[in-house]
């Protein structure tokens, strides 16, 4: 199964196959040189969509801070930092800088789960946004540039609780289905930036959300699924084995992966 000839490898293989996705597993059975073009073969079989969710990542404490800091918040049309093509889909009011935007950002920062998801490289933008009755954000995708930076992630961390407004789910399309995401408040959602998505219209109350952009040190979408499979199979086999001599080998395809694909 395994192509090396390191008996190390051998044994990693048949004391983990199991715990392996099977995407994983094929990635790794094939030399270097053909993982590009599995993948690219393989693309329309993937199961799901790499959306990520954590729960609560900010606290009560937090989202009080952030939401006093709104209450005096200049508060600027949202189709103006749209392109001329959306400006007619696009229905609210976001705010750019300021100390809530800075404290959002600080909070992601210290989150290894955020980091680690998405394999964070940088920020291209972040922001603040609320929906009040009858606003929206139709259907979009969002540009590939943000700030100068390539946007490989997007994501929605949600500011107020989920009962304080009616309507204003977040609905992202893949391959002809669509995922309907409203999280409590502090929770956020991670997805990548190549997927059409929309905000359906705030029917009652307000819709209060930070929405930003992020870089990936890997650019590829499969190989980011392949290199989040393997993070979750090492840490499995260190809970189990501690620093083995198989913890020891899958971080170092771990590493060797990173190097060959990150950017």
């Amino acid at each position: 199964m395994w192509s090396g000839a390191d008996p190390v490898c051998r044994l990693v293989t048949l004391e983990i196959a199991k715990l392996i996705p099977p995407r994983l597993l094929l990635a790794l059975s094939k030399p270097y040189s053909k993982i590009s073009r599995d993948a690219r073969e393989n693309q329309d079989e993937r199961k799901s969509l790499a959306m990520f969710v954590i729960q609560k990542l900010l606290n009560s404490d937090q989202l009080v801070e952030i939401r006093t800091e709104l209450k005096d918040a200049q508060w600027q049309e949202g189709a103006l930092t749209t392109s001329e093509d959306f400006k007619n889909v696009k229905s609210n009011k976001q705010v750019l800088t300021g100390n809530a935007v800075d404290k959002i950002k600080e909070v992601l920062l210290g989150s290894p789960l955020f980091l680690n998801a998405i394999l964070f490289k940088g920020f291209c933008k972040l922001m603040i946004v609320k929906y009040e009755e009858d606003m929206h954000y139709g259907t979009h995708s969002d540009s590939w540039i943000q700030n100068g930076r390539r946007a490989d992630f997007s994501f929605t961390v949600f500011l107020n609780d989920k009962d304080d407004y009616k309507g204003g789910e977040l609905i992202i399309e893949d391959k002809g289905k669509e995922s309907t995401i409203k999280l409590d408040a502090g929770s956020i959602v991670m997805y990548p930036s190549t997927v059409l998505h929309r905000v359906n219209k705030v029917t009652k109350g307000t819709r209060l959300v930070s929405i930003g952009w992020v870089t990936s040190y890997v650019k590829n979408e499969e190989y980011r699924n392949i290199l989040y499979d393997l993070a979750q199979v090492r840490a499995e086999v260190y809970q189990k084995t501690g620093s083995s001599k198989q913890h020891m080998k899958l971080t170092q395809i771990y590493n060797n992966l990173m190097r060959l694909w990150s950017e």
